[in-house]
């Protein structure tokens, strides 16, 4: 440790003394009256308290005023900018566009990285592709990866504290499945009412609801079961059958999703007692490019967090990547525009990415992209119409719309709302290529 300090120490005197040179100069040189000048007495005692002595002469130095981890450095200027996303203990939440192959999942894993090696802040990252595993070897992280032969997913799950909220959620995952909404009209109505009825029929009978846990959930074939039995009427007794008929001709026996949903479920969502959950990465690159499956598997990892949210309120990041793959659904539309609004209420930053920003502003989705006074923005040579025509972005002006329109790989504009915009470049160190550069 001595030897360490002692090559150490010509950097930080050569440091404090270009410092104290630099803010004589201003005063001395300067037209301001040197009582108008605001220099700072600290020099620079370089980033982080934990890394100051290894980091001190890389070339990103930070104030010890300085809040947050590093976002980028400008485009030009080349000075590093930070930002604190978690001022009073609030999460902010974040849209990231841009096109495939200019640098958003290689940014994402450094945020996500810094984030938790510097601030301490754990996260969810949910993605399609199977790249979350270069950030599990990173940190050595729990690695999920859902399968559509060897994973199951029971609907039936309990997600949500009220017997009403559950059976919502439950009958979103039903629609989903079904490829259509069950309201709007009155035969749509009497089916909502008839599966409901099935599903707290079932809850019924185990008492407390918090106390059904995965391994003893009602099955879907037991909800057809009860949902064939319903009614009170001839007419709405078919009804009943139907339905029943359609949901177990998809999701039992020899059903197209009965392997994945039919089951109690085999992933492990629980806090296990633990305080605090640690970072975690769930990967659904091998559900076989089945859409449904896909957005299901999504539902129901963001239920699971969802409901863990609601235990604490300790900071956590949960970033969803390629999210249209849930949202073109209408019925996971409807659960993720109130997953946003409860995870803003609990600490917990979402992070929503995808190619297009247009994605985020056609009818409901914009509720989700209201949410994210974050904004960072990719290369967008397609769809740059939204920029120009969209009340959301009028306070870009015509440079940064041409700024957006020709961003090469790995520069972006961060846009937070209120407090500025900014032309970065995702200039990463070393450790992080090695880490993620085949990202």
């Amino acid at each position: 440790v001595h030897e360490v300090v002692n090559e150490m120490r010509p950097w930080f005197l050569l440091r404090q003394e270009v410092g104290e040179l630099l803010a004589r100069s201003v005063r001395f040189f300067s037209h301001t009256a040197t009582r108008h000048i605001n220099v700072p007495a600290t020099t620079w005692p370089v980033t982080s308290r934990e890394l100051a002595l290894m980091l001190a002469p890389l070339g990103c130095r930070k104030l010890s005023t300085t809040e947050g981890v590093l976002r980028g450095e400008a485009v030009g200027a080349s000075y590093p900018v930070f930002h604190n996303s978690w001022r009073d203990k609030r999460a902010t939440h974040e849209v990231w566009v841009g096109t495939t192959g200019f640098g958003k999942t290689f940014l994402l894993n450094g945020y996500l990285s810094r984030e938790y090696a510097e601030a301490g802040i754990p996260f969810d990252l949910l993605e399609p592709m199977g790249h979350g595993r270069h950030i599990v070897q990173a940190f050595d992280l729990p690695w999920y990866v859902l399968s559509a032969q060897h994973t199951c997913l029971n609907p039936q799950d309990v997600m949500f504290p009220t017997l009403i909220e559950q059976k919502s959620h439950t009958i979103r995952i039903y629609e989903t499945v079904l490829g259509r909404q069950l309201s709007g009209g009155q035969r749509e109505n009497l089916e909502r009412g008839l599966l409901g009825e099935a599903l707290e029929i079932l809850y019924a009978g185990f008492g407390d609801l918090q106390a059904v846990t995965s391994d003893i959930a009602p099955l879907c074939e037991t909800v057809c079961d009860v949902l064939a039995g319903l009614g009170d009427k001839p007419h709405i007794q078919q009804v009943a059958r139907d339905l029943a008929d359609e949901i177990a001709g998809l999701c039992t026996g020899s059903g197209p999703w009965a392997k994945f949903l039919n089951g109690h479920t085999t992933v492990d969502f629980g806090r296990g007692g633990k305080e605090q959950i640690g970072p975690r990465v769930f990967s659904f690159h091998e559900l076989e490019g089945d859409p449904v499956m896909t957005a299901l598997a999504y539902a129901q990892v963001l239920s699971a967090i969802r409901r863990d949210s609601l235990y604490d309120e300790q900071p956590r990041i949960i970033a969803v990547d390629e999210v249209y793959r849930l949202m073109r659904h209408p019925s996971l539309l409807d659960f993720l525009i109130e997953a946003a609004k409860t995870f803003r209420t609990r600490g917990k930053k979402l992070v929503v990415i995808d190619q297009q920003m247009s994605i985020f502003l056609d009818g409901k989705a914009r509720l989700v992209f209201e949410n994210c006074p974050i904004r960072v923005i990719f290369s967008q040579r397609q769809g740059m119409n939204v920029f120009r025509v969209d009340a959301a972005f009028q306070h870009l002006n015509q440079h940064h719309r041409d700024i957006i329109a020709s961003l090469p790989r790995f520069q972006y504009v961060l846009d937070i709302q209120d407090e500025g915009i900014f032309w970065l470049v995702n200039r990463a160190p070393l450790s992080e290529i090695a880490r993620f550069g085949a990202t």
